[in-house]
């Protein structure tokens, strides 16, 4: 059995060929760092930044927030809850997803019914149950 070699082509004579081997490497080395680069964020930390308070419906039908059930959350992740508690009622947020700019909540009320809502970062909500003087308010401050 005889093996035959056959000869390599030495360099491909088309003009050109060699500059666009060359441009191809470089747009893949930067397209790596740009890769990798682009999920190094130093500053950020993952999660929800917000503040919670129970708010109360006047009888004029205005809402006021009291300032005695603020809390301020930092960071929160997916699951994370928070109690919220105002004259003896209990509200539970827990952060069911964040993405860039928003974040998604699902409030229990005292009465155990339950409200999912989405808030824009920078917004404000006001949840109030039908029918109730008693509810919770979200404001959004940071979603990563």
């Amino acid at each position: 059995m005889r093996i035959s070699v056959i000869p390599c082509p030495r360099r491909s004579r088309v003009p050109g060929t060699r500059r666009a081997i060359r441009l191809v490497r470089a747009a893949r080395i930067v397209g790596l760092f740009l890769l990798f680069g682009a999920g190094c964020h130093g500053g950020a930390t993952p999660g929800v930044t917000y503040i919670a308070s129970a708010i109360v419906k006047g009888t004029d039908g205005k809402i006021e927030q009291q300032e005695e059930s603020v809390v301020q959350v930092t960071s929160a992740l997916v699951e994370d809850g928070q109690e919220v508690v105002h004259q003896g009622n209990k509200f539970q947020l827990v952060v069911r997803k964040t993405s860039y700019g928003k974040a998604s909540f699902e409030i229990t009320f005292p009465d155990n019914s339950v409200h999912k809502i989405v808030i824009k970062a920078g917004e404000k909500k006001d949840i109030l149950p039908n029918g109730k003087i008693v509810g919770v308010q979200i404001e959004v401050q940071d979603c990563h």
